[in-house]
């Protein structure tokens, strides 16, 4: 069993911090046994080597000022899941003439103004394609296909990436956070659940759609 890091004040401190950010415990007692294992590696080679204690926690606008006392105070670092991870996703070349290729797409309905939210590592073309096959095989698990026996027409050609992504992780995120967010005609609810600040982030970073 792994000792404790040295001033378990500390500790007590940044649990009470996170509690009230609205972590749970195990969320925070996961992330600190992280720490611990890394702080007592004693399979390095060089001690010079050993990684500074680091607590990886999902992005929120308010922990910045709370990185720096952590920091300074504690001597702990704060690594933000996002936006690191989203915003390398997020940049596009938009001068390419390539054509897209993976991401979180839209598909509208021509009756109501409700969409179908999808994912896919291919291009939007490939993956309409399949839709429309399983619309003609009458495929019941289908979204698309059960939205048009309700009397509505879908609008094919006005299928558009809303995101662009070569991550499947990313594209589920994403895709739920829009079926949980956009009036939809989804049959499944999403890949994903969501903390608070996971959400409070993507609605912030989607807030122009």
């Amino acid at each position: 069993m792994l000792p404790l890091l040295p001033l378990t004040g500390r500790y007590i401190f940044l649990s009470q911090q996170f509690l009230s950010l609205g972590y749970t415990y195990d969320y925070i007692h996961k992330q600190h046994r992280k720490a611990r294992i890394r702080f007592y590696n004693i399979d390095t080679p060089q001690p010079r080597q050993l990684l500074p204690n680091r607590l990886v926690v999902p992005y929120a606008r308010f922990l910045l000022e709370l990185r720096f006392t952590v920091k300074n105070i504690c001597e702990v670092d704060l690594i933000f899941a996002f936006p690191d991870t989203l915003f390398s996703s997020l940049i596009s070349n938009n001068t390419s003439n390539m054509e897209r290729i993976g991401g979180v797409y839209e598909v509208p309905c021509n009756t109501c103004n409700k969409v179908y939210f999808g994912e896919t590592l291919k291009s939007l073309p490939f993956r309409i394609s399949q839709h429309q096959a399983d619309v003609r095989r009458l495929n019941v698990s289908n979204s698309l296909f059960n939205h048009i026996t309700e009397h509505h027409s879908i609008a094919w050609n006005r299928s558009s990436f809303i995101f662009l992504s070569r991550s499947k992780n990313i594209n589920r995120l994403v895709e739920s956070f829009f079926i949980k967010c956009k009036d939809n005609f989804n049959l499944s609810p999403g890949f994903f659940e969501f903390d608070n600040f996971t959400f409070a982030f993507l609605k912030n970073l989607f807030k122009q759609r």
